[in-house]
């Protein structure tokens, strides 16, 4: 499971709940009065359908929470695959990662962004769209069947405002996620 989180600063999330996951943050920005967040959320047996997260306070925090298959435990992401990036420009771009062929050589690859302007295009770099919360919350994802260089993606916005993105990859179990 991924929780993708986007909201202003002092939304950030300090915990999530769910019956039978273990939530662990795996990167978060919030640097420029917004905030961007990435969880993942390790199964153990039958989950609960709802996830349940705490904010620092309730300032219009939007989520996409996804379920994926085939892919590695939690504790299995990729450093060098994972890292955040803020800005205030009109264009919001994770930080470009390359994830280690020793971790696996399939990914795949959420992100997050969160903006204060009004979105106009996007996401870039081959990533599909996740559904979003809202004009600021952008939320992408790409799964990569074989590995070739460094990875990426961003948003454009009408005008340039305080933003933060991040972005994080996990190994792919036998190469084939959905």
């Amino acid at each position: 499971l991924w929780l993708a989180t986007s909201a202003l600063s002092t939304g950030t999330v300090s915990s999530v709940a769910q019956t039978n996951v273990t939530w662990t943050k795996v990167q978060a920005s919030s640097a420029q009065s917004t905030d961007a967040e990435l969880w993942c959320g390790q199964v153990s047996a039958a989950a609960a359908t709802a996830a349940v997260a705490t904010l620092a306070a309730n300032t219009g925090t939007r989520g996409n929470l996804s379920e994926w298959s085939g892919t590695a435990g939690c504790s299995s992401y990729d450093t060098g695959a994972t890292a955040s990036a803020n800005g205030s420009t009109a264009t919001a771009q994770t930080s470009t990662v390359t994830p280690s062929a020793a971790t696996g050589t399939a990914f795949l690859f959420i992100a997050a962004g969160h903006h204060g302007g009004t979105f106009s295009s996007g996401p870039t770099g081959g990533f599909t769209a996740l559904s979003t919360g809202g004009n600021n919350y952008t939320y992408a994802y790409q799964i990569v069947s074989s590995l070739s260089g460094s990875y990426s993606t961003g948003w454009t916005y009408t005008a340039g405002a305080g933003w933060d993105a991040v972005i994080s990859g996990l190994p792919i179990a036998g190469g084939v996620a959905n």
